[in-house]
């Protein structure tokens, strides 16, 4: 579909059905706008199995308050991938809300570092993949200003993977940290084959 929305009182899950299974598989994909603010949960059970995973991929999206959750309790965490042409990371815990037409293009790609330690603190590792779009300039990941990304609650090893296709920048008083567990933290630039650079202050 062109343009995917997402209330903030839906939800879309593909659980555990037993309390030993792994958990399924949401995507939520757009070609062009994704506006995502519900809950997306794909858990293992209770007493076995595996995290599932949960995709949300548009070129152009704004997942504000979306709630994701790919843990498993006893099993392999699952994983989170969101996937756009540039994103910037904000410094923020607000709710989105479909006003207006949701169906109407977005421009830029936003996701806020509050709903990314959530989803860690639930036990979801993540991964942030930029496409280029048949743009050179397309494919940037940036931090804005005190953005963060905290690990909060003690659980399974978890990772935070940022795949730029350009670059990657972070300028702006930021931080990347564990409070709680293992997280490993993996940063590729220039993956789109047309070069790239990070630059972490």
């Amino acid at each position: 579909s062109n343009a995917v929305a997402v209330g903030a009182g839906a939800s879309l899950v593909a659980d555990a059905r037993s309390v030993t299974g792994s958990g399924g598989t949401v995507r939520v994909i757009s070609g062009d706008t994704l506006r995502a603010y519900g809950r997306l949960s794909a858990r293992g059970g209770a007493s076995g199995g595996n995290g599932g995973t949960i995709e949300t991929s548009a070129p152009h999206f704004d997942l504000t308050g979306v709630r994701v959750d790919a843990s498993a309790p006893v099993g392999t965490a699952g994983a989170w991938l969101i996937d756009p042409y540039n994103v910037n990371i904000a410094h923020g815990v607000a709710t989105g809300s479909l006003t207006g037409n949701p169906f109407d293009p977005l421009a830029n790609s936003t996701i806020q570092d509050g709903d990314i330690n959530t989803a860690l603190d639930k036990g979801t590792s993540v991964t942030i993949t930029t496409g280029t779009g048949g743009n050179a300039f397309d494919g940037n990941i940036t931090f804005a200003k005190d953005a963060a990304i905290v690990r909060s609650v003690v659980g399974a090893a978890l990772s935070f993977q940022l795949d730029a296709a350009h670059g990657i920048s972070a300028f702006n008083n930021n931080l990347i940290q564990s409070n709680a567990g293992a997280l490993d933290v993996v940063f590729n630039a220039g993956v789109g084959g047309q070069g790239g650079a990070i630059f972490f202050n």
